[in-house]
Parts: structure tokens; sequence; C-alpha cells
């Protein structure tokens, strides 16, 4: 699982590319990619959870490579935030869980008498706004987060600021005793 958390953490931070005549593959900067191990295991957790989520990466590998690993770069972002945050996971869940109850009223829908239906897609239309509250909520979150690490980059921007003369003397005396930062 450490491994897994690793690989999702490095496919978190950069979006996927591709260089001429080379299949797509996610790449983290001048030399660090997501191995094909790593990209399994992340595909197992996706199944592990969401089969037909993994049906249809599956399908986008094979149809837009390129679009497939910008959706896994999603996917890894998104179980990584699971990782870091329980209330995360937990309306994941949930919205999966109202999914497959969506699912069943439809089936449920295409064989139900005219004078059930109404009362059916009432109930569907009610999950569907319960699973977009649950994305909201999910939405708003992430923004905290976003909002919290940019206060978090702005300090330490302004800590820079006010160490810079120390900063610069401290790089230099390193550079100028051999050990190069």
């Amino acid at each position: 699982m450490k491994k897994l958390f690793v690989a999702l953490s490095l496919l978190s931070v950069a979006p996927a590319i591709a260089g001429p005549g080379d299949e797509p593959r996610p790449h983290f900067g001048a030399s660090t990619s997501l191995s094909e191990e790593d990209e399994a295991r992340l595909l197992q957790e996706v199944a592990s959870r969401d089969p037909e989520r993994a049906e249809q990466l599956a399908r986008l590998k094979t149809r837009d490579p390129a679009r497939y690993y910008e959706v896994l770069g999603r996917v890894a972002r998104g179980l990584d935030r699971e990782a870091r945050d329980p209330e995360a996971r937990a309306r994941h869940e949930r919205i999966q869980g109202i999914r497959h109850e969506i699912k069943a009223l439809a089936i449920e829908y295409q064989a139900a008498p005219d004078g059930e239906k109404k009362k059916l897609r009432k109930e569907m239309e009610k999950l569907a706004g319960d699973i977009f509250d649950l994305r909201q909520e999910e939405r708003r979150a992430r923004l905290d987060d976003l909002r919290e690490r940019l206060k978090e980059a702005e300090a330490e921007v302004a800590e820079q600021d006010a160490n810079r003369d120390a900063v610069i003397a401290e790089h230099l005396d390193a550079l100028l005793q051999g050990e190069p930062k």
C-alpha cells in the first residue's frame, strides 16, 4: 500500500505528456515517470473499488492513450486525496453507492408500468441531487485545501523574502566550500 501511495503521490504532481513517436506515459520532471508496475497497482486499486471505471480506463488506454494518462492522473489525485482525508473517501463511497441505487432504479423504471415511472423518476432525481450535493461538498473541501496550500506557499515566499541575504550567503558559502545545494 505504501508503494501505491508513493505512486499516487508521484502521479498527482504532473500531467501526462509524450515525446514524438512515443506512447504517452505519465511524466514527472526530467527523468521520473510512473512505472508500469505502479500503473498496474493503481489500476488494480481502481478495479477493486469500481470495476466499471476500470473497464472504461482500459478502453480509453487503447482508444486515446494521452487522454487515458490525463484521466489516470485525476484518478490518482482523487485516490491520494482520499488517502489523506477520510471524509473524502466516505463521500466517494457514498457517491458510488448512490450510483448503484440509481442504476437499479433505472432498470426498474424500464420495466415499470407507466403509473410507477413517475415515482421511480422522483426517487432517481432525489438520489441524483444527493450525488450533486456530495460532489459540491468535495469541491468545497478541495478548495479549502488549495486555500491552505496557497497560504503556506505565501508564507514561505514571505519568509524567503525576509531572509534573502541570509539565503544567498548560505548558498554561496556552501558553493564555495564545494557543497552545492
